[in-house]
């Protein structure tokens, strides 16, 4: 059974309500951007050196005699020196990780509109106007 359209009488009164609508507005963005920098890193670092000392001492009886047997020969000592050298290495380790995400936030925004509303007043009994 279809229903009926209803009538508005004349002279009913009628009020206008507001209806609220939402819809996207402005769409934003975040950028997110990994910079690189350089710096310099003081480092102190141990290093051992060998240093060979030549010293002349006089000579006991016990080494002077010893050393008739082989007078006037030529000798050459070599002493091998080392030293430490410093060896610097990078490698990249990871300091922190970063995550991004989104989370919706509802929050109620106050709005204001005007509105028409009609009023029907009854006044008392005035005799009728002739035309």
């Amino acid at each position: 059974m279809a229903r009926a359209a209803r009538r508005r009488k004349p002279g009913s009164p009628s009020t206008k309500k507001s209806s609220k609508r939402k819809k996207r507005a402005r769409e934003s963005e975040v950028g997110i951007r990994k910079e690189v920098r350089t710096e310099t890193e003081h480092l102190e670092v141990p290093v051992q050196n060998k240093d060979v000392i030549v010293e002349r001492v006089p000579a006991d009886e016990t080494t002077a005699s010893a050393a008739s047997e082989k007078a006037f020969e030529e000798e050459e000592y070599r002493i091998p020196v080392k030293e430490e050298e410093v060896e610097v290495s990078k490698r990249p380790v990871v300091k922190e990780e970063v995550r991004v995400r989104k989370e919706a936030r509802t929050e109620t925004e106050p709005v204001s509109d005007e509105v028409r509303k009609e009023e029907v007043k009854v006044e008392p009994n005035k005799p009728a106007q002739k035309k």
